[in-house]
């Protein structure tokens, strides 16, 4: 889109979105994206001028008004200094989506970093290697896991196992974007993978009531595992979560190395 470009098609739900978040917050550039059209997500990376100094919070309640009515719609915020960093710095989710194809306005007042594969191919080989790191501290979990389940201590089988799924998608997370993402909570770490492997969602549908109750339940085990009196997990539960976690932590290692080794 030509800078300082408004969409003027309000009947387009997308085109509709940009066109407010752009009257009323005045951004840098927006990008889109790309994510399979059967998600039905509208994901959009949003830069702001370095010099807009408000916490981010006040500029989501107002793109939040934006997206009202469009119940798959989902933002990032940037600075554009901070944006341009973590593409310097190699952020393959970010190098990936920051480019003329997806972009979907500009102001004209900032120019983004753009690697090519050359500039990236050293830059990835360190991704995998940090994220080859995190996935071996899984794996040891993992290992842990099944111990304990043969000794029949199955409190520690689950918190092992939720381990092991919690630092699958940390590392991730963290060799595509350059993120850490600190937090116990799958449902929090399945925010972040949406945007850039989104095949690890489908480990975890929502299609069924039992599907529905099962992540909230995964979200329980790190503090109920470990810290509530009377805490027990069924064989059958744990048999559950264990397949879970092994096709998270294969899912995991698939991801990475088919997206990282692609520049190396």
């Amino acid at each position: 889109m030509a800078p300082d470009t408004i969409p003027t098609n309000q009947h387009n739900p997308v085109e509709h979105i940009i066109h407010f978040i752009i009257l009323t917050l005045q951004p840098a550039c927006i990008y889109k994206v790309p994510l399979p059209e059967e998600y039905g997500i509208l994901d959009l990376v949003i830069v702001l001028p370095d010099s807009y100094s408000k916490a981010f919070s006040h500029y989501e309640r107002i793109i939040d008004i934006a997206g009202i009515h469009h119940s798959n719609f989902r933002f990032s915020l940037h600075h554009a200094a901070h944006l341009g960093q973590k593409l310097a710095t190699g952020s393959f989710f970010f190098n990936s989506v920051c480019i003329p194809a997806n972009q979907l306005y500009n102001n004209g007042n900032i120019i983004l970093p753009v690697l090519n594969e050359e500039q990236l191919a050293p830059l990835a080989t360190k991704a995998l290697d940090r994220f080859n790191t995190s996935h071996q501290s899984a794996t040891s979990f993992l290992q842990g896991a099944k111990f304990y389940k043969k000794q029949l201590q199955h409190s520690m089988a689950a918190f092992m196992l939720h381990q092991c799924i919690e630092l699958s998608f940390r590392g991730v997370v963290m060799a595509l974007t350059g993120s850490d993402v600190r937090t116990h909570s799958i449902s929090t770490l399945l925010t972040n993978t949406w945007r850039v492997a989104p095949g690890m969602n489908k480990l975890f549908p929502t299609d069924t009531n039992w599907d529905k109750t099962f992540l909230p339940w995964l979200d329980s085990i790190y503090c109920d595992s470990r810290y509530k009196e009377g805490f027990t997990i069924a064989p059958e539960q744990l048999a559950i979560l264990y397949k879970r976690a092994q096709q998270v932590h294969a899912t995991a290692k698939q991801v990475c190395v088919e997206i990282l080794e692609q520049v190396q």
